[in-house]
């Protein structure tokens, strides 16, 4: 009995956690309402940015294997409800970073600089899907040899 409620608890957690957009799932998932409209950001005015924060062992990563590196096109969606909060994150971009732990760092931290994002309604305030941000990371390390 006890092995059977260990599994349940886990496969409960990861179910968790594989449904966060770094893994290819859904950051704060909302059902949008009947009277969603279309994206437009020019509708939309960003009054609190999101701080993209990288972890030191995205950084480790690359200095050992002594490489750039490059996640051009971290492209996330989302939607924004009428209270200017981004709901529904996903990841956009190429399936295989989701498969990558040092990409699903950079995709976390873009995704919780989005979770971040706080926006005001320039005109009525709507249930808007669709929205998009694409963000690009580049590292390069090098080594000046002996000093």
């Amino acid at each position: 009995m006890r092995i059977a409620f260990i599994l349940a608890v886990a496969l409960g957690a990861a179910a968790c956690v594989g449904d966060k957009a770094e893994l290819g799932g859904v950051t704060n998932r909302l059902e949008a309402p009947a009277d969603t409209r279309a994206c437009n950001m020019d509708k939309l005015k960003t009054i609190k940015g999101g701080e993209f924060r990288v972890s030191g062992d995205v950084l480790w990563f690359y200095a050992a294997r002594q490489q750039k590196a490059s996640l051009n096109s971290m492209a996330i969606r989302y939607d924004v409800t009428a209270d200017g909060v981004p709901v529904n994150i996903t990841y956009a971009g190429p399936a295989a970073d989701t498969r990558h732990a040092t990409k699903q760092m950079l995709i976390r931290a873009a995704v919780e600089a989005i979770e971040d994002t706080r926006y005001e309604w320039i005109g009525p305030a709507a249930y808007s899907a669709g929205c998009s941000r694409d963000m690009h990371f580049f590292v390069n390390i090098e080594d000046d040899g002996p000093g």
